[in-house]
């Protein structure tokens, strides 16, 4: 089965930059699929003569693109103009395709190792793999490598970096780091070297159990000792493409990736794609979450119609839903300063901060909190 039968391409027609779309039309290539090329005009309420222009000019633009790749000899090109918010407007795009990769460009090297606040979004929030090209690095793929840790997340990247390998003859190697334990509480009196070395013996046992899964000639595979993001970034050196998964399927999980994830992709020397565990939900869940992003729109617009009263019964809607639905801890927190309820305001957002910092550090809170606030 070709996992790649639809491709979309987000574009920039601003930069000129098209490495992305090299990288795409490539795979398309090879894979005979569909190649969409989406691109975003900004939703400005300019003078509506001046809205016309601007998108007759993007769509010329656009129009000459799909003529050199069917030139190229890529017959199945379709074109997608939308106004509008990017991140949502790309994944209704890539709804109505049935998109099973979105290709990005990320002008990484430029910004000292820092991948833009769009891309993010756009890995934290899509169902489906997100291929990102960092700029000058497009080279040939030989070499993947796909970090695992036995997750469900990790054996869906290990799946797809298989996938890429057939179709470039390419090898993976998958790579799992154990970090061992290097303090403990000086009340537990245990010996640390006996914990790790009887860890690290587990872990060697669950990564062998989860690699049976793949029977590939192409799949090597190694089991480091130590930090899991400084191991990582060190074995990417002699890599072409990095394949990783991220974290989760609900909840907090829907606009927030791991932090080992994050850290490794920021400083990724090569492109790289992204995964979630599944791309499909099971209906139920898919009901439910429709359900819930009913209710924090809603909650979303109370607020900014300075409603808090109102926007406070369709935030608590979505935590009735889902306790541990962060987003409206965090806007419900908002409402209730609004309202000059300082205990409650501080109580929610204690919440939100107690379970994003468990899972994922101080750093990488303060951050989701911070893009939260701005929405």
């Amino acid at each position: 089965m070709n996992r790649f039968e639809n491709i979309l391409v987000a574009l920039d027609l601003s930069n000129g930059e098209t490495e992305h779309l090299e990288v795409a039309a490539e795979l398309a290539q090879r894979t005979h699929a569909v190649l969409s090329l989406a691109y975003i005009l900004p939703d400005n309420n300019l003078h509506q003569n001046l809205d016309e222009v601007l998108a007759k000019q993007a769509l010329a633009g656009i129009e000459a693109l799909r003529t050199q790749l069917t030139e190229r000899g890529i017959k199945k090109v379709s074109v997608h103009l939308q106004r509008g918010e990017i991140v949502q407007s790309l994944l209704q795009i890539a709804k109505s395709t049935d998109a099973d990769v979105i290709v990005l460009f990320e002008k990484h090297a430029e910004t000292k190792h820092l991948i833009s606040s769009l891309v993010k979004k756009i890995i934290r929030v899509s169902p489906v793999p997100v291929w990102t090209v960092l700029k000058g690095s497009k080279k040939a793929i030989k070499k993947i490598l796909c970090p695992a840790d036995g997750s469900p997340a990790s054996k869906e990247a290990l799946s797809v970096a298989l996938d890429i390998a057939r179709l470039y003859e390419a090898r993976v190697h998958a790579l799992y780091v154990y970090e061992p334990i290097t303090h403990v509480p000086t009340l537990v009196k245990v010996n640390l070297e006996e914990v790790n070395r009887e860890g690290y013996a587990q872990a060697e046992q669950q990564f062998a159990a989860f690699l049976q899964v793949f029977d590939s000639k192409a799949l090597s595979n190694e089991l480091l000792q130590g930090e899991a993001k400084a191991k990582i970034l060190e074995s990417l050196a002699d890599y072409d493409l990095l394949v990783m998964g991220t974290t989760g399927r609900t909840g907090i999980s829907r606009f927030v990736m791991g932090s080992v994830t994050e850290a490794v992709i920021s400083n990724a020397t090569c492109s790289f794609v992204t995964t979630h565990a599944q791309t499909l939900l099971p209906e139920r869940l898919e009901e439910e979450l429709s359900q819930i992003e009913f209710h924090f729109k809603a909650g979303l617009a109370l607020l900014h119609a300075n409603k808090p009263k109102e926007a406070i019964k369709e935030l608590a809607e979505c935590l009735r839903l889902d306790p541990f639905y962060v987003p409206a801890m965090l806007k419900l927190a908002e409402a209730y300063e609004h309202l000059g309820d300082a205990h409650q305001a501080k109580q929610h957002r204690r919440q939100a901060e107690n379970i994003l910092e468990r899972l994922w550090g101080k750093t990488l809170t303060d951050e989701i909190i911070k893009d939260f606030a701005s929405r």
